[in-house]
């Protein structure tokens, strides 16, 4: 299938980092976001994409504002997909509850998004799946892949993982890459 005759897909390009410590805040004010995502088995007809579905909590994880989403992704190169995502009602969310892929682990993770020098950044802090309890993901979304990112000066990245297949989130999911004899 060609790009043009997907729709409603649009061009995401971004590129990843692993953080050593959550930074000291006193530069920015991050707002902060729940977010679990699930991801529903392949479709036969369409390999090539990647559904999800995700919980965004605003506020308080219990009693916060919840907003649900339904994401279809196509992988084109490191750092660039093609992305559909759209906001959904909770009964349309349970119902596409009965397509979770079995091989996948929901994702939980706490998200710090901030500006800085015209960018917006994302910092995930995850929560689960067990294997990746404490990770730390910088990402940022750029108009093109090979966008110039200045890293903000009080996070400390230990290394870009654009283009890295362990470090997708659908990878996490599914424990690929890394070691689970130790959960």
């Amino acid at each position: 299938m060609k790009r043009d005759e997907r729709l409603r897909m649009l061009l995401e390009a971004e590129r990843k980092y692993l953080v050593r410590k959550l930074p000291d805040w006193s530069a920015v004010k991050p707002r902060v976001l729940h977010i679990s995502q699930e991801y529903l088995t392949p479709d036969p007809e369409h390999p090539e994409r990647v559904e999800r579905l995700r919980t965004v909590t605003v506020g308080d994880p219990l009693m916060g504002v919840r907003r649900y989403y339904h994401t279809i992704k196509v992988h084109l190169g490191p750092g660039e997909n093609d992305e559909s995502e759209s906001e959904i009602e909770v009964e349309e969310y349970r119902r596409l509850l009965d397509r979770l892929d079995p091989d996948a682990e929901p994702v939980h993770k706490t998200r710090h998004v901030f500006e800085w020098e015209g960018f917006t950044f994302e910092l995930d802090e995850f929560i689960g799946p067990s294997w990746v309890h404490g990770l730390l993901m910088l990402e940022v979304e750029l108009p093109s892949i090979e966008t110039e990112v200045v890293v903000p000066p009080f996070v400390r990245v230990e290394r870009e993982v654009t283009g890295e297949k362990k470090y997708t989130n659908w990878a996490i999911a599914r424990g690929e890459g890394w070691d689970l004899s130790v959960w």
